[in-house]
């Protein structure tokens, strides 16, 4: 079991993820390939992928891990997705997210 008591002793710690929130519709859940963690406080989610092209499956569910880890966290984390040969910054995963949730709501 990953166990995130270290992030808020060490100066810098760095590891795979579970996060979890329930939602209206249903629980939101998934492990996140790495967050990283500077003196306690979240600062950046990055989801590795072993391809070469970014689309945006790929920009979705790291924007939709980056919304479970600033729930859980209570910060605005940076999101990353981290191709074979480029990082792309998320930077509107918060919009890439919500959109995202609004398909999964029931009528």
């Amino acid at each position: 079991m990953l166990d995130p008591y270290a992030a808020a002793y060490e100066p810098v710690w760095a590891s795979p993820l579970p996060l979890a929130w329930r939602f209206r519709f249903g629980w939101l859940y998934g492990v996140v390939d790495q967050v990283i963690f500077e003196e306690g406080s979240l600062k950046a989610v990055i989801e590795y992928k072993s391809y070469y092209n970014v689309n945006k499956m790929e920009i979705t569910q790291a924007s939709l891990y980056g919304l479970l880890a600033s729930l859980v966290f209570a910060t605005r984390p940076k999101v990353y997705v981290k191709a074979l040969k480029k990082i792309l910054e998320v930077k509107d995963w918060e919009i890439w997210a919500l959109k995202s949730l609004r398909r999964l709501r029931r009528p």
